[in-house]
């Protein structure tokens, strides 16, 4: 079906930036931006999601608007199973929500945070489960979220995990639509890197 679908669900904000990302189930959507204007701040949101109708639906806001700090979100990811969220923050902070916690504000009271050395941004979640992240400003690595479905610790975040050398990973990662993906990807070292 060619026919796009408009869905008006939550807030409207004037954005700076802005990060979404569907789950592997396509039954979620989690969206992170920082706004300009009146109230400027940042959020962390989510809806439900339609993929028979496309339709958006159900919004919910993880904190209250501000609560994650200023602007400067880069990225966002869903674990494999759909019930962790991740997503940077300002200050070289990944943030890792429990979807599974409740309500919005028990999930918001399940964020887990790990500092990075290194501004973390443009996380994707691969064929292996793991999750890679861009580490900036571009350097020879990229980080990983080694076990996202686990909980805190246990997600086994490694900065600088993956050493890409000699070639430098650009400012972003592919974008794809994990649901429509019907075999397994395999990624090469210099596929999408600036030499």
């Amino acid at each position: 079906n060619t026919l796009a679908v408009l869905s008006t669900s939550g807030p409207t904000y004037t954005y700076s930036s802005v990060a979404s990302r569907i789950n592997p189930q396509s039954t979620k959507l989690g969206m992170v931006n920082s706004f300009t204007g009146a109230g400027a701040g940042s959020s962390v949101s989510f809806f439900d999601f339609d993929r028979s109708t496309g339709l958006v639906s159900n919004h919910f806001q993880a904190g209250a608007s501000g609560t994650w700090g200023g602007s400067g979100f880069t990225g966002c990811e869903f674990s494999a199973d759909g019930s962790k969220f991740y997503f940077t923050g300002p200050s070289n902070v990944i943030h890792q929500m429990n979807l599974c916690a409740g309500s919005p504000s028990a999930i918001a009271a399940s964020d887990y945070t790990v500092s990075a050395p290194l501004f973390t941004s443009a996380f994707r979640l691969a064929s292996n489960g793991k999750i890679y992240a861009l580490t900036l400003p571009p350097s020879m690595y990229m980080s990983v979220i080694h076990n996202p479905n686990n909980p805190g610790a246990a997600m086994g975040f490694t900065s600088q995990g993956v050493n890409m050398a000699p070639h430098t990973p650009g400012l972003v990662l592919p974008n794809f639509i994990k649901a429509q993906v019907k075999e397994q990807l395999q990624f090469a070292q210099g596929l999408g890197c600036l030499s």
